[in-house]
């Protein structure tokens, strides 16, 4: 049985929208923007979530031809300081915690047993 994509391993994109700060990319994109919402001769108007679909998909490609996509990917670590050396130091480090987590875990349940059982009978503290 195939399973869907994990969502986590989709390629996300972003658009640089920090470029929106210059004034002439502000021009670029309102020019983009009216260019593509100008109704073509011909095009029949559809429902009103047609429009807006529509509507959408032009500034977002305004957006994209003005400004560009970035490519957001936030699972994957592409550090030069995280190399396989610090993933061994992390792997060591970890078995020791995992160990001590299930020794608390045991001691959590044999303090749950106990109170479990003072209720059964009625004990006092």
């Amino acid at each position: 049985m195939k399973y869907p994509p994990r969502e986590q391993f989709k390629k996300k994109f972003k658009i640089k929208s920090e470029k929106l700060r210059m004034e002439e990319n502000r021009k670029i994109y309102d020019q983009a923007i009216e260019e593509r919402l100008k109704m073509k001769q011909g095009e029949v108007r559809e429902g009103i979530e047609e429009e807006w679909k529509r509507l959408k998909e032009r500034i977002l490609e305004a957006a994209i031809k003005v400004y560009g996509r970035q490519r957001v990917n936030t699972c994957f670590k592409r550090t030069r300081w995280c190399n396989k050396v610090v993933k061994e130091w992390g792997k060591k480090e970890k078995k020791p915690y995992a160990a001590d987590m299930v020794s608390r875990m045991q001691e959590v349940w044999e303090k749950y047993i106990e109170n479990r059982n003072r209720v059964k009978h009625k004990e006092p503290k």
